[in-house]
């Protein structure tokens, strides 16, 4: 039996590159290197800078994080494209689990509700500006950070797209083209429930690339959370093992693949990121095992 959820338990997705802000260009590159998480694409990484990257691909020093997701959704009729940014001190910039150190592997865990959050937005920039496949689009500032839900035709694949911000005290105006990158997109093309494990498979992809997946569920002002570093190739299985450690109940599934990049904010990094998600609603109904590994 497969359970639909039609909000997003962790519904901060948003993607695209990494960025900074001083006026000039980057480029985003999908093709060489691939979107694995051992390097980043587009953009410049310092071997000096230790803080541009740290601990995880969801983890990073910044001064600034602009993301524009698609996200599709099992069970609805369109994808839904939606772009955050925020510009603050440069700190820890933490939105979603660390992923584990091997490929095709998982690892579960917990964290209070709310850990995982974009910072507000308390560098002012003035006007902030995305310009997509369908012209330009300026992003609202609202509930502490820019945020807006863009056109379906505002996404293409592969493709890279410009950020522009008209200036303030915190940031000259500034131009970042090619600062956004589009990975393909991603849908979900099967998922089998059975024996308490969840075989999911998508569509597209290579196989030397890797993505991620991310089962969640809340519970008692907790969220718990699965987090898979798999292979781009369409199928993994979220062994019961893993999958005992949620609450009973509906969970959310979601895949992602994500480009990203780093530029210069003034003394700080920025980062960038441009993600295609797929998300379903699945139940968790059994137990098993302790066991870190799925597939």
């Amino acid at each position: 039996m497969r359970a639909h959820s039609n909000s997003l338990l962790f519904s901060l997705l948003v993607a695209a590159p990494l960025l900074a802000s001083l006026p000039g260009s980057i480029g985003c590159q999908q093709d060489d290197p691939p979107f694995d998480w051992g390097s980043i694409s587009g953009g410049s990484s310092d071997d000096d800078d230790d803080d541009d990257f740290v601990g995880s691909p969801d983890e990073t020093w910044a001064v600034a994080r602009i993301e524009v997701t698609r996200s599709d959704i099992e069970g609805t009729t369109g994808a839904i494209v939606r772009a955050v940014g925020s510009w603050f001190p440069n700190q820890s910039v933490r939105l979603r689990p660390d992923l584990p150190d091997d490929l095709d592997t998982c690892h579960a865990g917990s964290s209070p509700s709310g850990e995982f959050v974009l910072p507000d937005s308390t560098v002012d920039v003035g006007d902030m500006r995305l310009f997509m496949a369908d012209g330009e689009h300026t992003l609202d500032f609202d509930d502490g950070y820019f945020q807006d839900v863009l056109p379906y035709n505002s996404w293409a694949p592969n493709s890279e797209f410009d950020i522009f911000t008209s200036g303030g005290p915190g940031l000259d105006a500034s131009a970042f083209i090619g600062a956004i990158g589009t990975p393909p997109s991603v849908s979900i093309s099967g998922l089998e429930e059975a024996g308490g494990e969840v075989t999911v498979q998508w569509l597209g992809g290579q196989d030397i690339n890797q993505i991620s997946i991310l089962v969640t569920a809340s519970a008692d002002d907790s969220l718990y959370w699965v987090s898979c570093k798999v292979q781009d190739d369409g199928q993994f299985t979220v062994n019961s093992a893993s999958l005992s450690t949620l609450p009973l109940g509906t969970a959310l599934l979601d895949i992602r693949r994500e480009v990203r990049s780093t530029i210069e904010v003034g003394e700080g990094t920025g980062v960038v990121i441009g993600t295609s998600s797929a998300s379903a609603g699945i139940s968790v109904a059994g137990a098993g095992d302790d066991d870190d590994s799925a597939r």
